[in-house]
């Protein structure tokens, strides 16, 4: 875990949406609404492709758990202040699913939207999908800049760290990262 600049244990500036980031927020969110209602209840695996079925069950799940274990996360390493959200955290959480990569709840979402496409295997539900999927990738790219004013240096070099959505690199950087901090403390 890294604090932030200068210590601080105050939360700092939150990312507050202007009028258009909140109604693109809504119009998504509302698309995102209507592509689980054409999945679920009109086009559930319309072509009966059974393996894209199963392959979007799984990735469901795990975009479930990939939105659940960042709420815990912070919860528990964020230095969220005594009666505040998860979401206002004011150290830089780099362990766990943190460690892997930088924003593992959007990246729930988007496997979530990709899962709902396969389990519905249906042009509606790809389309529905499409707004709220790059709607999540531009947060993403603000939810870094936030960071990047809240923390400081310290997130930039997190960044440098961590991948923001590669989970596969990120995997790959995190066995690194611990199996030198293993080498060493045998030193």
């Amino acid at each position: 875990m890294v604090e932030s600049e200068n210590g601080e244990q105050e939360a700092r500036r939150a990312w507050n949406p202007t009028k258009d980031e909140l109604a693109i927020s809504i119009i998504s969110g509302i698309l995102f609404l209507f592509e689980i209602i054409a999945c679920f209840f009109f086009y559930y695996n319309f072509y009966s492709v059974d393996i894209l079925l199963y392959i979007g069950w799984i990735l469901m799940i795990l975009g479930f758990i990939m939105m659940a274990i960042p709420q815990f996360e912070l919860s528990r390493k964020g230095g969220v202040p005594e009666g505040k959200s998860w979401v206002h955290t004011t150290t830089i959480v780099d362990t766990g699913i943190f460690g892997i990569v930088r924003h593992p709840l959007f990246m729930g979402w988007l496997i979530d939207i990709l899962a709902l496409m396969l389990i519905s295997q249906y042009l509606i539900t790809l389309l529905l999908g499409i707004v709220p999927f790059v709607i999540v990738v531009y947060y993403i790219y603000v939810e870094d800049r936030s960071n990047v004013e809240k923390f400081g240096q310290p997130y930039v070099d997190y960044s440098m760290k961590v991948p923001m959505m590669n989970f596969v690199l990120g995997l790959i950087r995190y066995r690194r990262r611990n199996s030198m901090n293993t080498i060493e403390k045998t030193d």
